[in-house]
């Protein structure tokens, strides 16, 4: 290993990915230079920590943070851990409510410009992970960190810990090579899975750019848009009784099998009818279900989790556009649940009770914006349609993610003698790439001012 310092965030308490000393080797960076990162120090074994976030209630990234900034320190940053705080949140519309903070800090790291009205920019990255579930179907211990020919795998190293890792090697080989003329803000934010209050709450301290790049897996593609979500919680009852009553009460499951069917048809509806240049079309996706007690009884209640995702802007057949609010989008599932509600007997007069516990507006940036041909003309890639399975890997089973996707966008910038943007007049802009793809994307619009 030599004297190779860390840098792969893997886990919620873990941070895996090389950090090389010198950056004119960044190019060079093998399998070998990857090591964990754990609590109790550097190994390669299983890491004995354990994370489940509940979509952001609690999460346990202090550690992971704690390291980082370590290594932001080693590179010339300064440094600020904070906590997100309510009394700063709860103004912000949507903002998700009643999670835990405590132990859970933000983490920023200020490479500070000349001051000579360079641009500033922020490079942003979540440091939470979703939970490692069904541990069985991994290949590999998620806790621990496995590294087969090419590629990491561990819980998050995909989504988005080696996004965090890139952006690091790239802000500390600006930091040894020269001065940019604007600030570059280096975030490592908690709980953006649980609804992105990580993000938020550095926003509400005032940490905002001239242009912002989250370092989300897109394959190496500019994203200059993102989604909308709704996570949703439907909650139906019935009747808990012998199934030898089986034709006589109602069955909650059975009940909310019929609200799906309606939500089902209603997301046919939306990819028939909307559209966008580079985004997937709006979707519904049913992720968890629980009712019931046992085989052996009419279960009284059923729960439903669902993802809502939609547009920024939906394009019609005939080719209108329409903005589109997470609100407007509410007002269609109302509309679909009740409507399926109003034709079943039990349903109607037992309507189901439902809300949107995580709501996150979608963000478009206009393709003229200068940093988008900036990328372009540095990265080579057109902002582009990112399918499904592009995001094969992020937050899943087996998650993984290639060591030359990493070093490949770290690197680029300098081997083409743009000197990232030093003294050159757009100080800020032109800057090492990020890992997967620069995605101009989810939190950018609170970002940037």
């Amino acid at each position: 290993m030599g004297n190779l310092g860390g840098i792969a965030i893997v886990a919620p308490q873990q941070i895996a990915v090389g950090y090389h000393p010198d950056p004119d080797a960044l190019g060079d960076v093998q399998a070998d230079d990857i090591i964990l990162i754990g609590p109790a120090g550097v190994n390669r074994q299983r890491a004995n920590y354990s994370s489940d976030i509940d979509h952001g209630m609690d999460g346990q990234e202090e550690k992971a943070q704690l390291f980082l900034q370590k290594k932001m320190r080693e590179i010339g940053l300064e440094t600020k851990l904070c906590e997100p705080d309510y009394t700063r949140l709860r103004s912000y519309a949507h903002c998700p409510l009643g999670h835990s903070y405590a132990g859970r800090p933000n983490l920023v790291g200020a490479l500070r410009g000349s001051g000579d009205a360079g641009r500033s920019l922020i490079l942003n990255g979540h440091v939470d992970t979703m939970a490692a579930e069904n541990r069985e179907t991994w290949k590999y211990d998620p806790w621990s960190v496995a590294i087969k020919g090419d590629t990491i795998y561990s819980v998050g190293a995909c989504d988005m810990k080696a996004g965090l890792a890139a952006m690091l090697f790239a802000v500390g080989a600006v930091a040894r090579h020269g001065r940019l003329r604007g600030d570059v803000l280096l975030q490592s934010v908690v709980d953006e899975e649980g609804g992105g209050n990580g993000t938020l709450d550095l926003v509400a301290q005032g940490y905002t750019a001239a242009a912002a790049i989250i370092a989300e897996p897109t394959e190496l593609r500019i994203m200059a848009a993102s989604r909308g979500v709704l996570v949703t919680h439907i909650h139906v009852t019935g009747e808990a009784r012998h199934p030898n009553y089986k034709w006589t009460k109602a069955n909650a499951v059975e009940k909310a099998f019929h609200i799906w069917q309606a939500l089902h048809a209603l997301e046919h509806r939306w990819l028939a009818t909307k559209n966008h240049p580079t985004l997937p079309r709006p979707t519904i996706t049913l992720g968890k279900i629980q009712g019931g007690v046992a085989g052996t009884a009419i279960p009284a209640a059923c729960d439903m989790y669902l993802d809502v995702e939609f547009l920024p802007e939906e394009y019609a057949l005939d080719g209108t556009c329409k903005k589109t609010t997470g609100d407007d989008i509410k007002r269609e599932l109302d509309e679909a649940i009740m409507r399926a509600s109003a034709a079943d007997e039990w349903l109607s007069a037992h309507p189901p009770k439902w809300e949107v516990y995580q709501h996150v507006e979608p963000h478009s940036v206009d393709t003229g914006f200068p940093l988008i041909h900036i990328l372009q003309e540095n990265h080579g890639h057109a902002p582009f349609r990112v399918d499904s399975h592009q995001y094969r890997n992020a937050g899943y089973c087996d998650q993984g993610k290639q060591i030359g996707q990493i070093r490949q966008n770290d690197c680029y910038n300098r081997k083409r003698g743009k000197a990232g943007g030093y003294d050159t007049g757009d100080a800020g802009y032109d800057q090492p790439g990020q890992e997967y793809g620069p995605h101009i994307a989810k939190d950018a619009q609170y970002l940037c001012e």
